[in-house]
């Protein structure tokens, strides 16, 4: 596999990643007890079998 022979190449991809996580909306924070982890513990804990039920 070879390089990328534009030298501009990679601050072009820079600016472009950067503009991109500006513009990106915000994702509002989440509590921990919120998680998908917190979650499946809170289950385990519970003795429950799962979504699938088994």
């Amino acid at each position: 596999m070879s390089g990328v022979r534009d030298p501009a190449f990679w601050k072009r991809f820079s600016v472009a990643v950067h503009m991109d996580e500006e513009a990106a909306p915000t994702r509002p924070d989440l509590k921990h007890s919120d998680s998908w982890l917190a979650r499946q513990l809170r289950r385990a804990a519970h003795g429950s079998a799962g979504p699938s039920g088994s």
